[in-house]
This record gives structure tokens, sequence and C-alpha cells, in this order.
């Protein structure tokens, strides 16, 4: 009975010279075929990053970046668990190194649901750029409104800590239904505007005593 052909054999795409000049023979060609068969393949992230037990790190701390400032990832989805920063522990650094002008932002953190916008916070120069020992800052607080998608700033944080809405008499503390327990300040003005007919800024509980000046104008 005629034994079966099994085909030519593929060719090894690398072809191994077997024995070198140094060494002849059989132990030559054992080292070769060796290193041939069993060599590490070429780590696919380069010298910076590698992966570890599935995780990705870089090989060396706080010298590698992901992205650039041209060339950034579109999203990053998980956990970020921010250990240690160059200044303060556990502090993540959110910002632009350059270009920050009196007004512009520095950066912003922006949730979104389903792709869409939801709420942000984002922080700008308040009344200079930032500079070495002199860098004020104003937080703001955004909400997208029912029937938008974008966020819009409702409340901000100035440099000199005063708490104020981005729009003059547009958003409330509180509703009628929803109030705080109790407000404490040293002064409390109020103003409020009521229909009379006439036109006038009438002071209908003063209080020196106490701080206390309520306002109605009259119109």
């Amino acid at each position: 009975m005629a034994r079966p052909q099994l085909g030519a054999l593929p060719a090894d795409p690398t072809p191994i010279a077997f024995g070198d000049t140094a060494s002849k023979g059989a132990a030559g060609d054992n080292a070769a075929l060796a290193t041939h068969r069993h060599a590490a393949p070429a780590n696919p992230l380069g010298t910076a990053w590698e992966v570890v037990s599935n995780n990705l790190r870089p090989k060396a701390d706080e010298s590698y970046d992901l992205g650039t400032s041209s060339l950034k990832p579109d999203f990053v989805y998980g956990r970020v668990h921010v250990a240690q920063g160059d200044e303060s522990p556990g502090a993540a650094y959110i910002g632009q190194t350059s270009g920050v002008i009196n007004g512009a932002t520095a950066g912003a953190i922006l949730f979104r649901g389903n792709g869409y916008e939801m709420a942000g916070v984002s922080v700008t120069a308040d009344g200079q750029a930032p500079a070495s020992g002199d860098s004020p800052g104003m937080l703001n607080l955004s909400t997208t409104p029912d029937g938008s998608a974008t966020a819009a700033v409702k409340w901000q944080i100035t440099s000199s800590g005063v708490l104020q809405p981005f729009l003059d008499s547009n958003y409330d503390i509180g509703t009628d239904l929803v109030r705080p327990a109790n407000i404490y300040a040293d002064d409390i003005d109020v103003q409020s505007t009521v229909v009379a007919g006439a036109s006038v800024t009438t002071p209908y509980v003063n209080s020196p005593a106490t701080n206390v000046f309520m306002y109605s104008t009259f119109q």
C-alpha cells in the first residue's frame, strides 16, 4: 500500500543559519534553534508601558502621559483613582499649563447621561490671568434645564468667597415647598417688587438693631 502524501511542510518565515563561526556542530545548532523557538515576542506597547496581571501601567512612575495636548482619548470608562499628586496627596490636576487669560476656563468636569450633558463644574480665571503666586479662580456650577441638552452656569463662588447667581434675579434658594431650615448671617438685605400702582422704594421692615433690612419696590 502506498503511503499517503502529507504535502509540503510550510516554510519557516525566519530561516535559521545553524552553527556560527565560534561554535560549529550540534551545540551551536541547538542553541540557535532554542533562541529562535523561545524568544520573547516584541512588546507592542514599546519601552514606556507594560501589561502586568492584566493591568496596563507605565514602566516608570510619573514619567509617561496618556495622550498628548493634541491627541487625546475620547472617553475613559471606569473608576479613576488618584493615589498621590506632586504637590498635594490625593490631588487630581485638571487644567491648562498656558494660555489662560482673565475670564477663560482653566478646567472643567462635565457629567453626561446617555451621552448628553446633564451638569458640570468648571473653574475660570477671576480678575486676572493666573500667575505665579497670584492665581484667583472662580468656581462655576452648571446644570442642564428641562428642554435643553446643554449645561449652563447657574451659581458661582468667586475668588473672594462670594456665592452668587450667574444671572441677577433668576435663581432661588429653596422653593415654597422645600426651604432651608435656617439662614445665619450678620446682615440681611432683602428687596422685593410688589405691583401696587406707585413707583417708590419704601422699607417695610427696618430693624437696625438686628441688621435686618427688607425693601419693597411698589410699581
